[in-house]
């Protein structure tokens, strides 16, 4: 249930994790990856708007999985018949981040991590900087925040930073590790 995209053309790049127990998490993550590559305007003003057609998009596509199933009589389709009825959601954690110019935006919500790395790949020695937003392994837990594909599921708002790079400089190469909680 984990993806990620890039996006050259944006500087963007996203990853998100679908929380397994949800109903149909790879396709949610996979949406609001390409979601956030394509349209990466996302703050704590309009993030139920930014939301919103990729919601629509996970519907549609999970109606289609359910109905699918029922059609094939494979098993499994009273099950999801039942919980595509009772508007179970998919979850996922997510960040994403944008290039512009000097600066770093981005947007975080959960135990998907960002890590900011000081190197030199002839030393091969490295040094971590920064962390967005869980800083040590005991901030991890078992309800990390999450976007959801119903709006009446989200009870989180997603973390929104900017970094200047003009901070950063170094003669050393700076790297941005975006990470799911397994990696982190």
């Amino acid at each position: 249930q984990d993806y990620f995209q890039a996006n050259h053309e944006n500087n963007c790049f996203a990853i998100a994790d679908g929380a397994s127990q949800s109903f149909y998490p790879s396709i949610w993550a996979e949406l609001l990856v390409n979601h956030f590559c394509k349209n990466p305007n996302i703050n704590k003003g309009n993030w139920e708007d930014w939301l919103q057609p990729i919601q629509e998009k996970w519907l549609v596509e999970v109606e289609q999985r359910v109905i699918k199933a029922k059609n094939e009589n494979r098993p499994v389709w009273v099950t999801n018949q039942n919980r595509f009825s009772s508007r179970e959601p998919a979850t996922s954690t997510f960040i994403g981040v944008q290039f512009i110019g000097d600066k770093v935006k981005g947007s975080i919500i959960g135990d998907s991590c960002l890590f900011i790395v000081e190197g030199d790949q002839l030393s091969k020695k490295y040094q971590l900087i920064q962390t967005f937003l869980l800083k040590e392994s005991k901030d991890f837990n078992d309800c990390p925040g999450y976007f959801a594909s119903y709006n009446k599921d989200n009870n989180f708002i997603s973390d929104n930073f900017q970094i200047s790079l003009n901070q950063k400089k170094s003669q050393k190469d700076i790297y941005f590790i975006l990470a799911t909680d397994a990696l982190s």
